[in-house]
């Protein structure tokens, strides 16, 4: 088994602490930063890509960010995972009772490695904002595309939006998130549920264009 952990952007919010982790369930485990400022094209990313491409071991992603909002960052980052964990305010024993109880749900017997260590990867990141789409449940309406002010969606191969250039995103603007019909689109790091994934959002109902995304925007002002 593999352990990834992304740290949060304090360290003095990290509840949970992976040397337990690793050396609970024998298994290497490798602790990251905060997964939502990485760079996709920078070493930390590359480096679990490949560590996550060809192997057989079950790999354990954890961090803060809402579950369905980092499965869907970790699939566009092409980051293969087999189960993925929300560790917001629990407790160490509180997190090895979850794995556990998911690994007995998928019926899976991890082989005990006997190995323990926890590698720290570092690398220089910012804070970024920017919005995750959940693509496999995506309409291709393109919504998005058409409202966002500011040039962050293009159209893929497959005529589905993709988020393009990320970091042309409004910092605190969820506003393609509040627009889009089938609430694919989340802000992980937004106080509202809804938005960042952390509870399922209806699907909206949309109209008014552009004159709908302006007046969204303006209450963020």
């Amino acid at each position: 088994m593999l352990i990834i952990f992304s740290r949060q952007r304090s360290e003095e919010n990290n509840s949970v602490d992976i040397q337990q982790l690793a050396e609970h369930f024998r298994s290497a485990a490798v602790s990251i930063p905060f997964i939502y400022d990485l760079p996709p094209t920078g070493k930390t990313v590359t480096s679990l890509r490949e560590r996550t491409s060809d192997t057989e071991k079950p790999v354990l992603f954890f961090s803060s960010l809402p579950v369905r909002a980092a499965g869907a960052l970790l699939t566009t980052l092409k980051i293969s995972v087999d189960f993925c964990f929300d560790v917001t305010g629990k407790t160490t024993a509180a997190v090895i009772t979850e794995i556990e109880a998911a690994l007995r749900a998928e019926r899976k017997n991890i082989p005990l490695e006997n190995n323990s260590s926890v590698e720290n990867l570092t690398e220089p990141v910012s804070e970024r904002w920017y919005p995750v789409v959940y693509r496999s449940e995506c309409s291709g309406c393109l919504e998005c595309v058409n409202f966002c002010l500011f040039g962050v969606y293009a159209i893929g191969g497959d005529n589905l939006p993709f988020v393009d250039l990320p970091d042309n995103c409004r910092n605190g603007c969820p506003a393609c998130s509040r627009i889009c019909p089938q609430g694919v689109i989340m802000f992980p790091l937004h106080s509202d549920d809804s938005i960042s994934g952390r509870s399922p959002k209806q699907k909206a109902e949309v109209s008014g264009g552009l004159d709908k995304l302006t007046d969204l925007i303006d209450e963020m002002a």
